[in-house]
């Protein structure tokens, strides 16, 4: 591949890994509005709109954990770090990549394209985690904006994945056999 096609794929990824940075401390995966006031649920707290009031969530001590929402809640939080250490080591292997020598950098791409995969899998799992929860156990939550920068961060990895092994699939070098 060329080193434009590099230093795209690599902006891509610094697109899609911020995203998943945004997502992961913005406190606005899910908006709740009631009579009283509107609630947005981020990963680690929520914060109320009239107030500006924002604090740890979920915890048990304030009888936020109903119908399995801490253990699930959690899982996405988790979900969400999983997948920001990922994407740094994979744009540590990116990197490497493109800075190693011609066959390693053939051999390499194979690395970074599981690599993407491995950072889009836990962020999807958390993505699905919360609108479970939105469905079932936050009724009337709708989702906001982290919940959508997280689905276009994993989006955006597994295509860039895809072509990726597309493009380091098919190999650029032809040769025939002289008779």
């Amino acid at each position: 591949m060329p080193c434009f096609a590099y230093t795209t794929l690599l902006v891509l990824f610094g697109t899609s890994y911020a995203f998943n940075l945004a997502s992961l401390v913005l406190p606005k995966w899910l908006t709740l509005t009631t009579a009283d006031a509107t609630y947005s649920y981020g990963l680690f707290q929520v914060c109320q709109s009239d107030t500006h009031a924002c604090r740890p969530f979920p915890r048990s001590s304030q009888a936020d954990c109903t119908e399995d929402l801490c253990p699930l809640w959690q899982a996405a939080g988790a979900g969400m770090i999983l997948a920001s250490v990922a994407g740094a080591l994979t744009i540590v292997a990116m990197v490497g990549t493109m800075c190693s020598n011609r066959r390693k950098r053939e051999r390499g791409w194979k690395l970074v394209s599981g690599m993407l995969v491995l950072h889009a899998v836990p962020s999807a799992v958390a993505v699905l985690i919360m609108a479970h929860l939105s469905a079932k156990v936050l009724h009337f939550a709708t989702p906001d904006v982290a919940f959508f920068l997280s689905i276009a961060g994993w989006c955006l990895s597994l295509l860039l994945a895809l072509a990726l092994t597309y493009f380091s699939g098919s190999s650029h070098h032809h040769y025939e056999a002289l008779d």
